[in-house]
């Protein structure tokens, strides 16, 4: 068993540059190291340091973070297996520009000096040793030395802040990515939750405007209602013939009217006329003017009830075409009704309206056919009012008898043929 010692000049670096350092060399050296005492520049008692994570202290994290030297020592001490050997690593800030590192070796044996190798190695690489001072002065003397150690140390301390510097941008540049991403991620749901919205608004205004359209429809389906209401209660209200139909019933009405007056006159006449001619005339002059009396007297009674039954028949006509007005405006109703009817059922049962509800609701509607009557030709109203209800009528004139009876009533209106 020896006592060993190794010592060399390092860099002057940051704290936290000579703690990392310290931390990566035993790590890869393959020792076991739970933590790192730190001495404080300005005084007090030394700093226990977790190997795992040095900044958990807060004044070793202020400190750090300050990337300066107020840490005048560090050191770490390890046992080997059993405790047959130790090792204790000390790093000292020195006042003439540069560091130094020592390494104290209790108990080597041959099967350590491998781990203990490897950990010089490291340190030196990781702590930026320098070559021997001796030498060093021996070539370019003391004040050159001096110079470019200093120089080193310079160079050491900015490679430090450039290290420190490329990390806080990294740090940075992680953090604006991240800031980056929420913002991102915030803009993306508020955009998702805007296009649902407008999504919710673009539906509801298509069904308001399917239902002002449906309203639209049946305010016009009303509307057209009440259009036709009002133009049969205006029809109602005066219903006349036009003066074109008027105009058609006027001669027909004027010759009943003209009969009338020239069989009354003449019946008149000829009544006037009997009370003169009572016991004056012949049997045969008496018994023909009784005859022209009779004929006259029926032919103004026909004439008369011929106008009365002609009237009657363009008065019932009226009237049958005033009920039928009134009855289509009920139909109209019914009809309207009916639409509304299934538009709601529509709407509230999302189904058309059962077929045999709607024929049930609908049956008869506009299901009318006046039936015109019978048109009779003017002879036949004239046989008919002189014959009235009788069975037959005979007439004699000048030796010939006339029997007309109902059969023989119905011969009147056809035309004649020559043989």
């Amino acid at each position: 068993m020896s006592l060993e010692n190794f010592q060399f000049n390092i860099f002057k670096s940051p704290d936290r540059v000579i703690s990392n350092g310290l931390k990566d060399a035993f790590q890869k050296a393959g020792f076991e190291l739970s933590a790192i005492q730190l001495h404080p520049a300005l005084g007090g008692a030394a700093i226990r340091a977790p190997i795992t994570n040095f900044e958990s202290n807060q004044e070793i994290k202020q400190i750090f973070d300050f990337n300066s030297e107020l840490f005048s020592q560090f050191s770490a001490t390890i046992s080997g297996p059993e405790k047959k050997f130790s090792t204790a690593v000390t790093v000292f800030r020195n006042t003439n520009g540069v560091d130094s590192c020592s390494v104290q070796a209790h108990g080597i044996d041959e099967q350590y000096r491998a781990h203990i190798n490897s950990l010089v190695a490291n340190l030196r690489a990781n702590l930026k040793a320098l070559d021997s001072t001796n030498t060093q002065e021996a070539i370019l003397g003391s004040v050159l030395s001096a110079h470019y150690q200093a120089r080193e140390s310079e160079l050491s301390k900015l490679l430090g802040i450039s290290e420190t510097v490329i990390s806080d941008q990294e740090k940075y540049r992680q953090t604006l990515e991240k800031t980056y991403d929420a913002k991102k991620s915030g803009l993306e749901r508020d955009y998702a939750d805007l296009k649902k919205a407008l999504d919710n608004k673009e539906a509801e205004f298509n069904q308001r405007l399917t239902e002002i359209d449906d309203r639209a429809a049946r305010h016009a389906r009303r509307e057209l209602r009440e259009s036709l209401k009002e133009t049969f209660q205006q029809r109602g209200k005066k219903f006349a013939l036009s003066d074109g139909t008027i105009a058609l019933r006027s001669p027909v009405n004027n010759l009943a009217v003209a009969l009338i007056a020239v069989f009354g006159g003449l019946f008149i006449l000829a009544v006037l006329n009997s009370f003169g001619i009572v016991g004056t005339q012949s049997q045969d002059a008496t018994w023909i003017h009784n005859v022209r009396q009779a004929v006259l007297g029926f032919g103004f009674a026909a004439s008369i009830v011929f106008f009365i039954r002609w009237n009657s028949r363009w008065f019932e006509r009226h009237a049958r075409e005033e009920f039928l007005l009134k009855r289509q405006e009920i139909d109209v109703d019914r009809a309207s009704w009916a639409v509304e009817l299934a538009f709601e059922w529509f709407d509230e049962k999302k189904c058309e309206i059962s077929e045999a509800l709607l024929r049930t609701i609908t049956r008869n509607l506009f299901d009318y056919e006046p039936q015109p009557a019978a048109v009779l030709h003017p002879l036949d109203e004239l046989a008919s009012a002189i014959l009235g209800s009788a069975a037959s009528a005979r007439v004699k004139v000048n030796g010939t008898e006339l029997e007309f009876d109902r059969k023989s009533k119905n011969h009147l209106s056809k035309p004649i043929t020559s043989g």
